[in-house]
């Protein structure tokens, strides 16, 4: 008889204690989740001002009326990149047929990133494309032949839109030249394009667009 009364205890015991556990996952899944959310909206918040204050100093009449579709058939090509001070910087490239929709492109990809780096900013940097032309894979052979490792000062597009293009300090910083074969290194380039969230290459393109951006950059105290 003391077998059987004891045995509900047992089971009830262990009811409770699953109860428990279950309890504790969901709060702490609900806070994990909170925080997450804050750090995302807290981010996006200091991303937005300093995106303002930096906007408003690029963006001017003298610019736009400067810059005339310089970036081949993209028209114009922006490329904002943020930096918490303590990871590689995350950059983003936008383009349309002015300043402002390019800009507007690139801040909002930018945004969306949040959501998986939710870092807050320190420093925010705009390349602004004021110069591109053709350069066939002959050409950036010898071009590489004569330039000495991480110094080819030019960014790339892979296409005449610009749909996939890095700047200089990407191309050079993630050695992404393969000095060897005087080529684009399609393997570390795939790769990087995949942690990005971007598509991959299929091949190496037989003509690019080489190109130079100017530059601003604003750091934490909006200067």
């Amino acid at each position: 008889m003391q077998s059987k009364s004891a045995h509900p205890e047992k089971k009830s015991t262990r009811q409770r204690l699953i109860l428990l556990f279950i309890g504790a996952a969901v709060i702490l899944t609900a806070v994990c989740l909170r925080q997450d959310g804050t750090d995302e909206q807290r981010a996006k918040s200091d991303f937005r001002k300093i995106e303002s204050q930096l906007r408003s100093r690029v963006l001017t009449d003298e610019l736009r009326s400067k810059l005339k579709g310089p970036a081949a058939d993209a028209g114009q090509a922006v490329f904002l990149s943020v930096c918490s001070g303590s990871r590689r910087a995350r950059v983003c490239r936008g383009t349309g047929p002015d300043l402002d929709s390019a800009w507007s492109t690139a801040k909002n990809a930018l945004e969306a990133g949040f959501k998986e780096d939710p870092a807050s900013p320190r420093w925010l940097k705009a390349d602004i494309v004021c110069f591109a032309e053709p350069l066939s894979a002959k050409s950036l052979s010898a071009d590489l032949a004569k330039t000495r490792s991480n110094y080819y000062f030019y960014g790339l597009a892979f296409d005449n839109r610009f749909s996939t293009a890095l700047l200089e300090q990407e191309m050079n910083g993630l050695r992404l030249y393969n000095r060897k074969k005087r080529a684009v290194n399609l393997n570390r380039l795939n790769a990087y394009l995949k942690t990005t969230h971007r598509p991959e290459l299929d091949r190496r393109p037989k003509e690019y667009f080489r190109f130079r951006c100017l530059g601003w950059i604003c750091d934490e105290e909006g200067r």
